[in-house]
């Protein structure tokens, strides 16, 4: 490479790293600044009622203790979203140290840690051919993990959850998706479940701090991706991971 394309080629990396940080920084604000404070003003409201109710003569045990548990329900939620956060802002710095991860054994080992919720729901995992790719294989298993997760929690309880995995590359981008035979992502809400605390309105199960898919788009971006929601012919939701460099496309 020529010196002079050489410079322009890291002038553009770290200029992608620091907006990188400036995207996180920025959604690190926004979780602090909104989610984080709407369980605690639950539990100062909820506080104030108790308070209230039992000031009365005589006192009003039962409705204190009904705000008691409004109080300890937001405060449980305050938790896990402050582990959420912690979590969130602990991944590693970029760039990333790639090596060839063989994306079969990377589902292989997030199906297996996602065990107890497609047993809970006897839910049914489908891969297919997958690539061997650069990439951060710890990362990415936490980001199909998420994935996994979410595609057998969020299937309506009177359907049996089926998630289709699927990957290959296109000389210049290697791709996986995760597809479920769930309601999908309404195409107003796709961009937003990305955030931090956000759910769809299709979720049915909304178990957890919400982060999950936080984590994904984090994931994605430091490996220079992109992640999307689209739907499935039969209206289930499919999210795409799409990485820039070439892959080998391996037998499962």
């Amino acid at each position: 490479m020529d010196p002079a394309d050489a410079v322009l080629a890291r002038i553009a990396e770290l200029e992608h790293i620091e907006e990188l940080w400036r995207a996180r920084v920025r959604r690190l604000a926004s979780a602090l600044s909104h989610d984080l404070r709407a369980p605690i003003r639950h539990v100062h409201g909820f506080g104030a009622i108790a308070q209230e109710a039992l000031e009365r003569d005589p006192p009003d045990v039962e409705s204190a203790l009904r705000c008691v548990t409004r109080m300890l329900d937001a405060a449980r939620r305050a938790d896990e979203m402050a582990t959420a956060l912690t979590r969130w802002a602990r991944q590693p710095e970029p760039p990333l140290e790639l090596e060839v991860v063989d994306l079969a054994d990377v589902v292989s080992g997030a199906i297996d840690a996602a065990a107890p919720d497609i047993e809970a729901r006897e839910a049914t995992i489908e891969v297919g051919d997958l690539p061997s790719v650069a990439g951060h294989g710890e990362l990415l298993a936490q980001a199909l993990g998420h994935l996994i997760v979410n595609a057998v929690r969020f299937v309506p309880p009177e359907r049996t959850p089926h998630v289709e995995i699927s990957g290959g590359d296109d000389g210049s981008t290697w791709w996986i998706a995760v597809s479920d035979n769930g309601d999908g992502v309404p195409e107003d809400e796709r961009a937003h479940v990305f955030d931090l605390f956000r759910w769809g309105t299709n979720a049915v199960d909304r178990g957890g701090a919400g982060a999950g898919l936080a984590f994904v788009r984090s994931i994605v971006e430091l490996h220079g991706g992109t992640v999307t929601i689209g739907d499935t012919a039969e209206g289930g939701a499919v999210l795409l991971l799409a990485i820039p460099g070439r892959a080998t496309t391996t037998d499962t």
